[in-house]
């Protein structure tokens, strides 16, 4: 039994330390005609359902957000892309910061944040109105975000059967969709108008606190069963 516990003990501290050995963005299409997310995500939620969509051809499609008053390391990034015709397709995530969230032609600070690149593929698996992109950042690509500094989350498309066409909202479909400090862009420019945002969401890696609460919680679990 005393093994048993210290054994377990040391994979619960491993899992709170671990880093994936697969670093890279990894992609997934929910074949899924979802109304909302999951899980809440940190900067808000989306309505899939809403307006309309922008194709990501000749020049990149980006949305501005801007984090509160504390920092968030990315773990996921989620989009509503039209599946409706089935299509494949390379791109290029990339992130940066940017001084002015709400301006016209942009003009972002630094280079892309991202270590490995960004470059990703995702194929659509069956035709459906909203399918839910998944950008899953592992390894180092689990990059921390400023406190309250702006940043642009843009993908670019290298090659694609057809044009992925990405879902956004404006401000008059859906008051709550508009994402503070944030609105969608096509090509640096604003898509339909200023009030417009990507249906996406931002998942964030728990808070240090949070996992060590998890992990103290575990190991008074084990603690409790050795006493019985």
């Amino acid at each position: 039994m005393k093994m048993t516990t210290k054994l377990a003990a040391v994979i619960l501290c491993s899992l709170v330390f671990a880093v994936s050995a697969n670093a890279g963005v990894i992609t997934t299409v929910g074949a899924s005609n979802a109304t909302s997310w999951n899980a809440t995500p940190t900067l808000g939620t989306a309505t899939p359902g809403a307006s309309s969509t922008q194709n990501a051809g000749a020049s990149p499609v980006a949305q501005t957000i801007t984090v509160g008053a504390s920092s968030l390391t990315l773990d996921k990034l989620a989009f509503v892309v039209n599946t409706t015709t089935n299509y494949s397709a390379t791109m290029t995530l990339s992130i940066f910061a940017v001084a002015d969230p709400l301006a016209q032609g942009f003009n972002k600070n630094t280079a892309n944040l991202l270590p490995g690149g960004g470059s990703f593929t995702f194929a659509s698996a069956t035709s459906t109105t909203n399918g839910i992109l998944t950008l899953d950042l592992t390894g180092t690509d689990e990059i921390t975000l400023a406190a309250n500094t702006s940043y642009v989350l843009q993908m670019t498309k290298v090659s694609a059967t057809s044009n992925p066409a990405f879902r956004y909202f404006t401000a008059t479909d859906n008051a709550s969709s508009a994402y503070t400090g944030g609105a969608f862009y096509y090509n640096s420019n604003y898509v339909t108008n200023s009030g417009s945002d990507a249906a996406f969401a931002v998942f964030a890696v728990p808070e240090p606190a949070t996992v060590s609460l998890l992990v103290l919680g575990g190991l008074g679990a084990l603690l409790r069963r050795k006493r019985a």
